[in-house]
This record gives C-alpha cells, sequence and structure tokens, in this order.
C-alpha cells in the first residue's frame, strides 16, 4: 500500500515552469501570426494613429486579434503537439505532454492580456486589404509548416488531410453544411467559418465517442485520438484563414469570433483533459482502499499458506518418523 505522503507548502515545485521560459518557439508560434494580422490592420488605421499615436493604436489592434483567434492558434499548436505525441514520441512521453500544452497555455495567457489592455475608447476598424491578407495567410501557414516540421515526422503522411480517414467526420460535417449554405442568408466567408466551427465541434465529438467505443483506454484508443488531434489542427488552420479573409471582406464584425472561439476552446480543453487528465483525490481515495483491502486479502491467503507449509512439514515428519 502508498500511503500518502506529508505535504508541506514549501514542496511546490513546477516542473514545466522551465519548459515554459525556454521553449521560446511555443510562444512564437502563437506571437507571430498576432503580430502579423495585427500589423496589417494597423496599417488600416491611419486616422486612429494620428489621435492616438502609432504605438497605442498597434496594441489596440493587436488586442482585437488575439482576443478573436489567439486561443485558436494555441489549441491548433497543441494539436500539433498531441499527433507527434500519438504517433512518435511515446517514448518520451512526460516531456511530449509539457510541450504539447505550452501553446495553448500562451494562447490563453495573450488572450487575457488582450483583454486586460483593450481600451474601449479607442474605436479599432478591424479591416485588412489583400495584400495584407495574403501576407497574413503567409505566415501563418509559415507557422504551422515549421511547428509541423519541428516534431521529426513527415509533414505529407502525419498531418495531411488526404494521409489517413482522420478527417472523414470533418469533411461530412463541412460537407453538409455546404449543401445548406444558400437557405442561411449569411455573407459566404461567414458561412465557411460556421460550417468549420460545425465540423470541428462535430468531428471531435465523433472522435471522442470512437475512443471510448475502442476501450477508452490510451493505448487501444490511439487511432481515435489522432482523429481528435487532426480534426482540431485543421480545423484551427480553417479557422484562422476564415478569419483573416473576413478582415479583407470586411465582415469582421458579423463574425463574432470571440464567442466562437470560446466554444471551440471548451471542446478542445474538454479533449485535452480527457487525454492528460491527472488522478483526482476521489480517484485515489478510491484505488487506496481497494488496495487495503487487497492487501488484507493477501495477507490472509499469506497466512494460510504458511499454515498449510507447516501442517506439511509435520506430516513429513510423521513420515519420516514411521
Amino acid at each position: 500500500m502508498n500511503d500518502l505522503i506529508v505535504f508541506r507548502p514549501g514542496d511546490v515545485d513546477i516542473p514545466f515552469m522551465a519548459a515554459f521560459v525556454q521553449q521560446g518557439s511555443d510562444i512564437l508560434f502563437v506571437l507571430i501570426p498576432l503580430v502579423a494580422v495585427a500589423t496589417s490592420v494597423w496599417i488600416q488605421n491611419k486616422r486612429v494613429q494620428d489621435v492616438h499615436g502609432p504605438l497605442t493604436t498597434f496594441l489596440q489592434c493587436w488586442c482585437r486579434v488575439a482576443m478573436d483567434i489567439g486561443l485558436v492558434i494555441g489549441i491548433g499548436g497543441s494539436a500539433i503537439g498531441v499527433a507527434a505525441m500519438t504517433i512518435g514520441m511515446s517514448e518520451r512521453f512526460d516531456a511530449a505532454v509539457s510541450v504539447a500544452l505550452l501553446t495553448i497555455l500562451w494562447g490563453g495567457i495573450l488572450v487575457g492580456l488582450g483583454y486586460f489592455l483593450k481600451n474601449p475608447n479607442i474605436p479599432i476598424e478591424v479591416t485588412v486589404n489583400r495584400r495584407g491578407a495574403l501576407i497574413c495567410a503567409v505566415v501563418f501557414l509559415a507557422v504551422v509548416g515549421t511547428n509541423m516540421v519541428q516534431t521529426k515526422l513527415t509533414v505529407i503522411w502525419s498531418y495531411a488531410p488526404w494521409s489517413s480517414q482522420a478527417l472523414l467526420p470533418y469533411f461530412f460535417l463541412f460537407a453538409l453544411c455546404g449543401v445548406f449554405m444558400r437557405f442561411n442568408g449569411k455573407p459566404w466567408i461567414i458561412s465557411i467559418t460556421d460550417a468549420n466551427l460545425l465540423a470541428t465541434l462535430g468531428g471531435l465529438a465523433m472522435g471522442v465517442v470512437y475512443w471510448f467505443t475502442a476501450g477508452g483506454g490510451y493505448e487501444n484508443g490511439r487511432s481515435a485520438v489522432y482523429v481528435c488531434a487532426l480534426v482540431l489542427i485543421w480545423g484551427s488552420i480553417v479557422y484562422v484563414l476564415a478569419y483573416i479573409i473576413s478582415l479583407y471582406c470586411g465582415e469582421h464584425e458579423r463574425g463574432n469570433y470571440q464567442t466562437k472561439t470560446w466554444h471551440l476552446s471548451e471542446a478542445a480543453v474538454f479533449f485535452f483533459f480527457l487525454l492528460y487528465a491527472p488522478v483526482g483525490a476521489t480517484e485515489w481515495a478510491r484505488e487506496y482502499y481497494d488496495r487495503a483491502a487487497q492487501h488484507v486479502i493477501n495477507k490472509a491467503q499469506q497466512q494460510q499458506i504458511n499454515e498449510l507449509k507447516a501442517q506439511i512439514e509435520n506430516l513429513r515428519e510423521t513420515a519420516a518418523e514411521q
């Protein structure tokens, strides 16, 4: 039996904080696309710059962009880490877990910073021109591609949509939305955004159901975990690209991106919790009492074994005397 050791506040040690500080690539994965989009928005707000100054205007542009897509970028990075861990990092599981979660952690921090720094008294027109939209899309895809390459897996066969049947739930739901798109009366880019959100949430739900039907364990459910990770990767990519296009089309306000981001974040966090959840107090207590009961049974069985051994030894001695 393993009893709880005495806990003292001075024993608190957060090992992943070292990786949190040292892994600069994780914050850059989130920060670079945000800066690229914020710069393109900043260029379109010259009148605001004249009134409030270039630096203040840029900061407010960055806040709006971070609040809209910061978490989604972080989710995409963490999903890449999950897929890489599932395919080829099982021998370094502990390290892979901490690294995989850092991008969503940085995304959450940067989004929170955006909410904190946002000044509602400074009107920002969240739009970009054609060149800005193209540059933002290229920068974002380059950052995502670099992160995939850094996992040291073959990008084409590990992350590409055609690499397996993992994205079939996503494609099915997206195509279903496409059939009825003309009935919703929304601009096409907003319809694409909504269809992607539905396909991502639905595909993730199908992946979780697949996981449970496979037994719910990690070893037998790795294919289901990979399905969930790939759905989150491409759902996040399409989400950010659709957001950039909406800025160019002038449909940002109708996109309601902050609300949609939180919906996607809730689903992603639920999946990450299922995958990485530590043993809680109630589960530990249940296992503790089970081990205690088993310890009593084992002790009784050992006593019976000792008694049987003593009886056998007596029988041998009796037989020898005869």
